[in-house]
C-alpha cells in the first residue's frame, strides 16, 4: 500500500486493488492453498465521501420541462419521490403497489453481455433488488393518484410494466 501511495494513487485507486487482492487471498484460503490470509489487518487510507449535489428548483424545472412527454416526467417524479434505482425503476408493475401506497421492490432488470444470458438478450430480470433485499416504500398520494391514473389510461394490468 504504501508504495501505491507513494507512487500517487489515490486512496480509492488503493482501496479497490486491495479489495481484488483480497478476494483472490480469500479464494486461495477457501481453496486450502494458503493458510493464511495477507489482506487480514492491513489498512488502506481513508477514501473521503463527497457531498451530494443538490439541485436548485430551478435547476429541476429547466430539466424536467426539457422532458420528451409526460410518460418520461412521471418516470423522473416516481424515481425522486421513491429514489429506487434505475433497474428497479424500469421493472415497476401494477402489482407492487398496494392499497396503503406501500410500494413494494422486488425485481430489478440489469443489463449483461448477450452471450451470458439465456435467451441472447441484452436484459435479465432478476426476482430480486440489487442488495437482495425487497424493500417497501411508503409514497405520497400525489404520485400514486398520477402513477394509477398513467394505469388507468393506458389500461395496464397487475402483471403489466409500469
Amino acid at each position: 500500500m504504501a508504495k501505491l501511495q507513494a507512487a500517487g494513487h489515490s486512496p480509492n485507486t488503493i482501496r479497490l486493488n486491495k479489495t481484488v487482492l483480497s478476494a483472490v487471498f480469500t479464494t486461495a484460503l477457501n481453496d486450502q492453498v494458503t493458510f493464511l490470509h495477507p489482506c487480514k489487518g492491513v489498512k488502506t487510507p481513508p477514501v473521503p465521501k463527497k457531498p451530494l449535489t443538490i439541485i436548485t428548483p430551478e435547476q429541476f424545472d429547466a430539466l424536467y420541462l426539457q422532458l420528451p412527454d409526460a410518460t418520461s416526467r412521471l418516470l423522473v417524479e416516481t424515481a425522486i419521490e421513491s429514489g429506487l434505482r434505475w433497474g428497479e425503476l424500469s421493472e415497476l408493475r401494477g402489482q407492487d403497489l398496494d392499497a396503503a401506497r406501500i410500494l413494494t421492490v422486488s425485481r430489478a432488470v440489469v443489463r449483461v453481455d448477450p452471450k451470458f444470458h439465456p435467451q441472447g438478450k441484452r436484459f435479465l430480470v432478476k426476482d430480486y433488488p440489487k442488495d437482495r433485499q425487497y424493500r417497501r416504500i411508503k409514497l405520497s398520494p400525489q404520485i400514486v393518484r398520477k402513477l394509477q391514473a398513467y394505469s388507468a389510461d393506458k389500461a395496464l394490468g397487475r402483471d403489466d410494466l409500469l
